[in-house]
């Protein structure tokens, strides 16, 4: 039974250690949709902003569901509850 417990205590080490691993660890994802050339957007009023329409742009408020789809050529505006844009990505 003493390598069971081992394996199970090593087990519960590696995964607190990979819990701690924060968020900005994942490389920079590639500019696929033309969200850079709305950066200066960020920390203005939506309503007060012109952007193209169409399916490739989605504007999530601060209790929007998200679908976890990815994709890359989609423009996403996060919105807080001011309604200014708080970050501009894609996917």
């Amino acid at each position: 039974m003493q390598p069971l417990i081992k394996f199970s205590a090593l087990g519960a080490l590696f995964a607190a250690v990979t819990a701690c691993v924060p968020a900005e660890s994942t490389p920079p994802q590639p500019d696929t949709c033309g969200a850079e050339a709305y950066g200066h957007l960020v920390g203005s009023d939506i309503a007060g902003v012109s952007l193209p329409s169409g399916p490739d742009i989605r504007i999530l408020g601060p209790d929007s569901a998200m679908t976890l789809d990815y994709i890359e050529t989609r423009t996403n505006f996060t919105l807080d509850d001011k309604g200014r844009i708080t970050r501009i990505f894609c996917g």
